[in-house]
């Protein structure tokens, strides 16, 4: 028989309803007729309708006709159709006669058997614990259930053994209750414990009896029923916690709560819905009567202390009394109909501040928020919860005010609710709107820069952890216009009475000047250089440098020949092995090499040395210079060596890694410094990694990789890594650490230190940050992003636009001037691909207001550990007022140059006079043609030589700023060679040595022949007995660990050498970094004007270049000029001049030539006469141009001499008859380079052609080609 069938055929009522008690399932026949309805009927109501609920043991419900019917049902879980369900088994306690019922309302064929069959079995399958008692109260029946909960054995089965599993205490209660029960025959429930043997404990149960009487209403027997209510007695006491909790913290709570009953708002609200309002605002506000007759009378049903005080009350009533009043104000009434028609909705509404006053008319404001539950019990039950704002406005009132008179930044930041206030300084000082600025919440942090994000966050929550109440961070916010700000945040964490943080006010102080000029001071640091020679192994000679004398205290600064003291100095058990080292790198095909030996010092201690050998090679592999540098490793193994005992005691955690068996050892630092127990983390090298940020995991695993595979592994690795401390918290390190090997050199141990550098990290992060905004004109490049910032100082000191973060190429490199912008790009391009820190260079820069400014520009690189640039910071220093100075200080040099050489250029030109007159005295007195053709050849020769020396002079003496072409220093030594040998006297022994294959150079020819002059001069001077003048070129190749390790502020590189020796008295070392000062002078009275170096060191400072002075009194001085190589450049001349005469490019071609002095205009006349050409010359510029307008034909060219009398000069005119006719060739003449910036007509040098005295050759040259180039461009 099925559960169902069962159910049907029971004689007592039983209903069937889900687990939720939310729907009835099935009713039995029995339970239809004691309801008196239908089963139909019946399964359409709700269970709570029929008085069925949750824990409900008796039914009170209603027949037909009004007639009470009480009804005691037994809950039993059950599984109805594979859904869980509830069966509630009942005992009608009115007699079964009245109910209209027999005993006979099972079927005839049912006998007592199989029922008391069926019974025992659902029994059983029931989750409840089943027990029938006879007459006497003795157990009938006990199901398994019990046995099995209890674990007492099923053949006991007594009263005193069931006692025995009820809990101690529950007992009597037990005995007491089924007694009484048992005497008055009738239902009884007690709640107890019984024992759960599956843990020891009790459980508890519900436990139900109930009698069974017959027709006669005799009891023939007992039901009990034993339901599992454990989890309803935790959530009881639960409950009760709670409750007990909520009423504490209703009494504590520093905010007024109060409860009101709203019956009458949702009473009036039904009634009107069902009166056929549909929109109620719009009703409440025609009938402005009913609202206020809710707000006249509200029902205070509790309040706790804070609300007795603000409202001053006694009592609930007085309570209502004063909330009533608020509703005086049209605010308050908005406020409260907006309440109502949420509660109606079931909605809670927003909290709002209100205006109201206290008891006593005090007006306070105050933010109210509503509370309710439309499901609750008492639905209509309203909670309301006030906080006095009052000082808190007061306090925001003042912090506005004080915001505007002060100069820094405020922000009020409210953690409970997310509400942010911002001062208007965020916008006078950022771009910022402030109430924009508010809104973003959360999404604040977003304007801080996204390398600062993390830890200032970070830095936030640690404060926070650690309970600390104030904070100052420094971090980069970014600015309304995108560019960025550094600045300082001192931050106050308010807490409340339990320690959490509720509020945060802060004030920003903008410190990005102050942190960019911080920044570039560092930058600006030079360092000296260590011990360096050069070796030719031609010359078989080796230069020392200065390094030798101040690192070693050895006398071996100079040249000197092969072998030197050096290798007296090496100690004798290194000597062998290092003299071999040496020479096997030189005839090896290797570059560099590093050789490790001992060095006697000056002082008689040896020290370890390391010394780094680089090799210059010719085409075919042969060693052309060496190089060398010595490095003073003794303190540094010193310290190797300290830091190997230090570790055994220091207080940094050392590790120990058993590469094959992967244990990893920890000393006890790593609780201290990390948090981590040393005995157990981390075990092994996979859970260390895990512990590592995942960003910089890489470097480890490919380490372990490296070492586990039996590969090269430095003798000491560093690796720099995030690590993360067991709190969670980020932690920079830098591990150093050395692999111990066995016999066969494999690694098989790993021994090292981790060292905390998180407050470096961060300084330097912070550092770096500063240089974005600036006062000083600073720019910064990102190599990853390929943008450029720049400071406002670009506008404050040349005027552009720039400041701000730029795409690459920025407008900057529009502002380089044409000329130096490729040299400039250059450099900068190899000091980016190179290692070195720091780089300087000069060139000409445009200011905003078109004006050209000279600049020097400082850059640094921050580099990572493999020399990569992350970041490139630079400078730019206004210098043109020095610059300025500096060819003063030139010009007043080449004066003086030119003075010294005086009596020798006298003595030329007077000889050549004397060539030139006798000569043409000769020619007037003979009629020999071929006397004349001798006397003239020689006239010309003289005249050749004399218009030499005035070009060489007219260079001298020029004024004008840097003009760089592509030169040879061979070539400028041997042009100068005859100068030179005359500024001189014969007691000294000048010796060039000039390198073949010398790489050309971009500089001034005549800046570089005046400073060669003047370093010709100093020597000369420095030996007034006579001496030996050497002059020097040679190529050189600065490479990156040379700039590194001398801190250089040349940019890695090729350079051209030019270097003066001499043998004279040389300098002391304590002036010898002062010679280069303009008006310093060693020399005697009126010997010097102390301006040669100095103006030397300028020029070859502003071409991009290095001064090096090496000396030693007694022995002599060495002055080297680098010059930057040119790569594959050539100087074209834009008229090709060929060594014969061609035939002329066009006979009858019309010229106009303008020269104001008439000899030199007659004789060129006549040369281009004789040549074919038609000729109209003219006086001046104003002639020349009045011929043009009244010639019939036009002309082809015109060549002009630049400065004549007249309002026109040669340029002028050019540019007037080019307007006219614009395929018009132009060819100028001058007597002086110079002439176009002397006189400031704009002429370029480039344009001077013809330099006077002008020889037949060259002028026909130069107007034939000319003439070819217009005759293609007109065929064109």
């Amino acid at each position: 028989m099925t559960l169902q069938a069962f159910v049907d055929r029971h004689a007592d009522p039983v209903w069937v309803v889900d687990a939720d008690y939310t729907r009835v399932i099935h009713v039995n026949p029995a339970a239809c007729v004691a309801l008196g309805s239908t089963a139909e009927k019946l399964l359409q109501r709700c269970p709570s309708e029929l008085g069925l609920a949750p824990g409900v043991t008796r039914m009170v419900t209603r027949r037909p006709g009004d007639e009470r019917v009480e009804i005691e049902v037994t809950p039993l879980p059950i599984d109805w159709g594979g859904k869980a369900a509830v069966m509630l088994t009942s005992c009608d306690e009115t007699p079964r006669s009245d109910r209209g019922l027999t005993v006979a309302a099972a079927p005839a064929t049912q006998t007592h058997d199989e029922e008391h069959q069926l019974r025992h079995a659902l029994a059983e399958a029931l989750p409840v614990i089943v027990a029938t008692f006879d007459v006497d109260g003795q157990i009938a029946y006990l199901s398994r259930r019990f046995h099995d909960l209890t674990g007492l054995p099923p053949e006991r089965r007594g009263i005193d053994d069931i006692l025995e599993m009820v809990h101690p205490e529950d007992r009597l209660q037990a005995e007491t209750r089924s007694s009484a029960a048992f005497a008055a025959q009738r239902s009884a429930e007690v709640e107890l414990r019984l024992r759960d043997a599956s843990t020891g404990g009790y459980r508890w149960h519900q436990i139900s009896v109930r009698p069974q009487c017959n027709t006669e209403g005799e009891v023939e027997k007992w039901y009990g029923v034993g339901v599992d209510i454990e989890a309803r007695k935790q959530a009881e006491a639960a409950l009760r916690t709670s409750e007990a909790r909520y009423r504490s913290l209703l009494e504590l709570l520093p905010v007024a709560v109060w409860e009101e009953d709203w019956s009458g708002a949702r009473a009036l609200a039904d009634r009107l819905t069902k009166a056929g309002v549909t929109d109620l605002r719009a009703h409440f506000s025609q009938h402005p009567e009913f609202l206020e007759e809710l707000q006249a009378s509200p029902t205070v049903v509790a309040a706790n202390p804070t609300a007795y005080s603000i409202f001053a009350a006694r009592n609930e009533d007085d309570v209502a009394r004063v909330h009533a009043q608020w509703f005086e104000t049209a605010e308050a009434r908005e406020s409260h109909l907006e309440e109502i028609l949420a509660f109606i909705d079931g909605k809670p509404p927003p909290a709002r501040e209100l205006p109201v006053k206290t008891a006593e008319g005090r007006p306070i404001r105050v933010i109210q928020r509503l509370g309710f539950d439309a499901h609750a019990e008492a639905p209509n039950r309203v909670v309301h919860c006030l906080t006095d704002i009052t000082q808190r406005v007061h306090a925001e009132e003042r912090m506005r005010v004080v915001s505007e008179l002060v100069s820094d930044v405020i922000w009020d930041h409210d953690i409970s609710s997310g509400d942010t206030w911002c001062s208007e300084g965020f916008r006078t000082r950022y771009g910022h709107d402030p109430v924009k600025l508010a809104e973003l919440r959360d999404d604040w942090a977003e304007l801080v820069h996204p390398e600062d994000r993390a830890w200032v966050l970070d830095g936030v929550a640690k404060a926070d952890a650690e309970g600390r109440n104030w904070l100052e961070q420094e971090y980069r916010f970014r600015r309304a216009d995108g560019s960025y700000a550094v600045i300082q945040d001192r931050i106050r964490l308010l807490r409340d009475g339990e320690g959490r943080v509720r509020r945060m006010i802060g004030v920003i102080v903008d410190i990005t000047a102050a942190r960019a000029e911080e920044e570039r001071q560092k930058a600006l640091v030079e360092i000296g250089s260590d011990a360096a020679f050069e070796y030719d192994p031609v010359r078989q000679t080796i230069h020392f440098g200065e390094g030798f004398r101040t690192v070693f205290g050895l006398d071996l600064v100079g040249e000197k020949r092969v072998p030197t003291k050096l290798i007296d100095h090496m100690h004798p058990d290194d000597r062998d092995w290092a003299f071999k080292g040496f020479f096997q790198l030189l005839f090896s095909d290797q570059r560099s090499r590093v050789l490790e030996y001992r060095l006697l010092r000056g002082d008689g201690r040896w020290a370890d040395v390391l010394e780094r050998v680089i090799v210059l090679r010719n085409d075919d592999g042969t060693p052309r210079r060496v190089y060398a540098v010595l490095v003073d490793v003794s303190a540094q193994r010193q310290s190797e060596e300290r830091l190997r005992l230090a570790a055994q005691a220091s207080r940094e955690v050392v590790f120990d890694w058993d590469i094959q068996s992967d244990r990893m050892e920890w000393s006890g630092a790593a609780f201290e410094r990390y948090g981590y127990d040393p005995g157990a983390f981390p075990g092994t090298s996979a859970r260390f990694i895990d512990r590592v940020h995942p960003e910089d995991r890489h470097i480890l695993i490919e380490a372990a990789r490296t070492l586990r595979r039996g590969e090269d592994f430095p003798e000491l690795h560093e690796a720099h890594y995030r690590f993360f401390r067991a709190d969670g918290s980020l932690a920079h390190v830098i591990s150093r650490s050395q692999a111990l090997r066995d016999a066969s050199g494999r690694a098989v141990r790993l021994v090292g230190m981790m060292f905390d550098v998180s407050e470096l990290h961060r300084e330097e992060e912070r550092m770096r940050a500063i240089v974005e905004v600036s006062a000083d004109a600073v720019w910064e490049y990102h190599p990853e992003t390929n943008m450029m910032v720049f400071s406002e100082g670009m506008k404050r000191h040349f005027g552009h636009e720039w400041v701000g973060e730029r795409s690459v190429p920025s407008p900057w490199r529009k502002a380089v001037h044409p000329d130096d912008l490729p040299r400039i790009m250059r450099g900068f391009s190899d000091f980016l691909d190179g290692r070195a820190s720091r780089w300087r260079t000069a060139y000409r820069m445009k200011r905003g207001d078109g004006t050209w400014a000279h600049v020097e520009e400082r850059v640094v690189a921050l580099r990572d550990e493999h020399g990569k640039a992350l970041r490139v910071i630079g400078s730019f220093d206004d210098v043109t007022e020095r610059t300025r100075l500096q060819e003063q200080l030139h010009n007043a040099q080449k004066m003086e140059s030119i003075g010294r050489i005086a009596g020798g250029i006298a003595h030329d030109f007077n000889n050549l006079l004397a060539v030139v007159m006798g000569n043409a005295e000769l020619t007037l007195e003979t009629s020999d043609a071929a006397e004349i053709a001798e006397f003239g050849n020689e006239i010309v020769q003289a005249c050749q030589r004399g218009a030499e020396l005035t070009r060489r002079l007219l260079s001298f003496a020029r004024r004008s700023q840097l003009a760089p072409k592509v030169i040879n220093l061979n070539e400028t030594v041997t042009a100068m060679s005859r100068l030179i040998s005359r500024a001189i006297p014969e007691s000294i022994d000048l010796q060039t040595a000039l390198t073949a294959g010398l790489w050309n150079t971009r500089a001034d020819p005549a800046f570089v022949e005046s400073s060669l002059l003047n370093l010709v001069l100093n020597a000369r001077d420095a030996m007034p007995e006579g001496g030996k003048l050497t002059i020097e070129t040679g190529n050189m190749r600065v490479s990156d660990s040379y700039v590194t390790e001398r801190g250089e502020e040349l940019a890695p590189g090729r350079y051209v050498m030019l270097a003066v020796s001499d043998t004279g008295t040389g300098i002391a070392r304590d002036i010898i970094d002062k010679v280069i000062e303009p008006f310093f002078t060693t020399k005697g009275p009126h010997l010097g004007t102390g301006l040669g170096l100095a103006m030397v060191h300028g020029f070859v400072r502003q071409s991009g270049g290095a001064l090096r002075i090496y000396s030693e009194p007694g022995v002599g001085t060495t002055v080297r000029i680098l010059l930057p190589a040119e790569e594959n450049a050539t100087d074209r001349p834009m008229l090709a001049a060929s060594a014969d005469l061609p035939a002329p490019a066009r006979r009858g071609a019309r010229i106009l030539l303008a020269e104001d002095e008439d000899a030199v205009r007659r004789t060129i006349a006549r040369i281009l006469s004789d040549r074919g050409y038609v000729v109209v010359d003219a006086p001046s510029g104003d002639a020349a141009l009045a011929a043009f307008e009244a010639a019939t034909e036009p002309f082809d060219m015109l060549l002009s001499d630049v400065v004549m009398p007249g309002k026109l000069q040669g340029p002028m005119l050019a540019n007037e008859l080019k307007r006219r006719a614009p395929g018009l060739g132009i060819v100028f003449m001058s007597g002086y380079a110079s002439e176009a910036a002397v006189n400031g007509n704009g002429l370029r040098m480039d344009d001077l052609y013809l330099m006077k005295p002008i020889q037949r050759r060259e002028l026909l040259q130069v107007i034939e080609a000319l003439l070819e180039r217009l005759k293609g461009n007109r065929a064109d």
